[in-house]
C-alpha cells in the first residue's frame, strides 16, 4: 500500500509570531563564537576527564532519551519500521506494518468522508518541521473570529489517526472545533525530536494556526493526555508568562519526567534509592534537554485550568501524578507529619487512620477517573493499569459528561439539557451543592 506524501505547508510559524525567537537562536547557535566555544568546550572535556566522562553520559541519554519518552516515534513511523524489516522481517513487524497502513487508511477514508467535517492540515514549525494535523468542525460552526477550538495532544505512544473517532465525539458534544497534529516523527509528520522543546515548538505551531485564522486565545482549550499533558500544560505556561491566557485540561499526565522514571524503577529499591537515582537522572536529562515541570507550569496558569487523574493508571501511576505532585507542593510541614501518622497507623493497624482534618492542599477542579475501591486498587493496577491508561475519557460516561461540561464552561459555550445524560445530572450541574 502506498501512502501519499504530506501536502506542502498550509501554515508556517514565521518570526514574528514565534515567541521563542527560535530562528535567532538557530542563527546565534551557528554563530562564529559558538562554534569556537564549543571547540573550546570539546578539548577541555578530553584533558578533564570527569568533564569528558559526564559529557559523555550527556550525550549518550540524549540518545536514548527520545526513543524511550515518545516511543511512537517508532512504533508510528511507516518508513522506520519497514526498514526494520528489510533487515529481519518478523511477523511482529509485518503486524504493525500491517496496523500502520490501516491507520492510513482509515484516515484518509475519514477526511474523505464529508459527515466527518474534517480536513488536512500541514502545518510548519518555527524550526521548519512539517507536522501532519486534522481539524474536525463541530456541527455548531460559528464564525472564524468567535470560533471555540479545543486542540488536542496526543500521548507518547499514540497518534491522532488512532483518536479520530473520539476526536469527532468531543467536537459534536462541547460544540467545539477539535485541531490535532502528530509531533515530529510521527506518522506523516517530519523530523524527529531531540528535546523536550520540539515537541513544545509542534504545540505551539498549532496555537499559532489557530490565531492565524482570527481564533481569539481565550477561545482554545488546550487538552493534553499523557505525555500531551506536559506538552500542552507548558504550551499554556509560556504564553501565561507572556500575558495571554489559554485554558487547560491536563489529563491522567504525570508531575515531571523524574517522577515518572521512579515509577519504573524495582520495588526492591526503597525510596531513598530511588529519589538517589531520580535526581541523578534528572540532572542528566535536564542536560540532554528534556525537562517537563507539570507542577511548575501548571500553577503558572491562570486561565480555567482541571485534571483528569486516576489511581489505577498503570504508566501516569498516582504517586508520579501532576495531581499528586501539586498536592504535595501544597503542603506545609505540619501537614506532612500528619500524613506520615496516617500511613504509620496503617501499617500497625490495618487500617488508615480517619481523616479529621482539612486537606485544603488538594488541587481544585479535579476529576478522578476510578475504576476500583482502595481494597482492590492495587490489583486492578496490576493487570489493567496500562489499559486504564490507555481508555479514552469518553468510556466512563460521568467523568466525560463532567469533561464536556468543564470544557464548555471554558469556552463559554452555551449548556443545553441535550448535554446531559440524565436528568439527574441536569439537577446536579444547577445544584451543586
Amino acid at each position: 500500500m502506498s501512502i501519499a506524501l504530506l501536502p506542502s505547508g498550509s501554515f508556517q510559524v514565521y518570526p514574528c509570531n514565534d515567541i521563542f525567537k527560535t530562528q535567532e537562536k538557530i542563527a546565534y547557535a551557528n554563530s562564529l563564537i559558538q562554534k569556537c566555544l564549543r571547540i573550546a568546550y570539546t578539548i577541555l572535556s578530553i584533558i578533564v576527564i570527569p568533564l569528558g566522562i559526564a559529557r559523555l553520559t550527556v550525550y549518550i541519554v540524549s540518545k536514548i532519551a527520545p526513543s524511550n519518552i515518545i516511543p511512537g516515534i517508532g512504533l508510528y513511523n511507516l518508513d522506520v519500521l519497514l526498514a526494520k524489516f528489510k533487515t529481519k522481517p518478523t511477523e511482529t513487524l509485518q503486524d504493525e506494518i500491517q496496523y500502520l497502513q490501516h491507520l492510513h487508511h482509515f484516515r484518509d477514508q475519514f477526511i474523505a468522508d464529508p459527515t466527518n467535517k474534517a480536513k488536512q492540515v500541514t502545518i510548519t514549525t518555527a524550526d521548519g518541521v512539517e507536522l501532519d494535523a486534522c481539524s474536525i468542525t463541530s456541527p455548531s460552526q460559528a464564525p472564524a473570529g468567535v470560533q471555540k477550538w479545543i486542540v488536542y495532544f496526543h500521548g507518547h505512544k499514540s497518534c491522532y489517526e488512532g483518536q479520530m473517532s473520539e476526536l469527532k465525539l468531543i467536537a459534536v458534544k462541547t460544540g467545539a472545533n477539535v485541531l490535532s497534529a502528530n509531533y515530529r516523527g510521527i506518522m506523516r509528520s517530519k523530523g524527529t525530536p531531540s528535546c523536550s522543546h520540539d515537541l513544545v515548538l509542534d504545540g505551539e505551531a498549532q496555537i499559532q494556526y489557530l490565531l492565524s485564522l482570527g481564533v481569539a486565545k481565550e477561545n482554545i482549550l488546550l487538552h493534553g493526555w499523557s505525555l500531551g499533558g506536559a506538552v500542552a500544560t507548558e504550551v499554556a505556561s509560556n504564553h501565561q508568562e507572556k500575558g495571554h491566557e489559554i485554558n487547560l485540561c491536563n489529563e491522567r499526565s504525570y508531575a515531571n519526567l523524574i517522577e515518572l522514571l521512579k515509577t519504573r524503577l524495582p520495588k526492591i529499591f526503597g525510596s531513598t534509592i530511588k529519589n538517589i537515582i531520580g535526581f541523578s537522572a534528572g540532572i542528566f536529562l535536564h542536560a540532554a534537554g528534556w525537562q517537563f515541570d507539570g507542577v511548575k507550569n501548571f500553577q503558572k496558569i491562570n486561565g480555567q485550568k482541571w485534571i483528569i487523574y486516576s489511581k489505577e493508571d498503570g504508566f501516569s501511576k498516582y504517586s508520579a501524578s501532576l495531581y499528586k505532585g501539586l498536592k504535595e507542593a501544597m503542603m506545609t510541614k505540619d501537614d506532612r507529619n500528619i500524613k506520615k501518622q496516617r500511613v504509620k497507623s496503617r501499617n500497625t493497624s490495618g487500617k488508615p487512620k480517619i481523616k479529621d482534618y482539612d486537606q485544603y492542599y488538594k488541587p481544585k477542579n479535579t476529576h478522578n477517573l476510578s475504576y476500583a475501591q482502595n481494597r482492590n486498587r492495587a490489583d486492578i493496577v496490576k493487570k489493567n493499569g496500562i489499559a486504564i491508561h490507555c481508555k479514552p475519557i469518553s468510556a466512563t460516561k460521568e467523568v466525560f459528561e463532567r469533561y464536556v461540561l468543564q470544557a464548555k464552561a471554558a469556552l463559554k459555550i452555551k449548556t443545553t439539557l441535550s448535554t446531559f445524560q440524565t436528568f439527574k445530572s441536569y439537577l446536579e450541574y444547577l445544584l451543586p451543592f
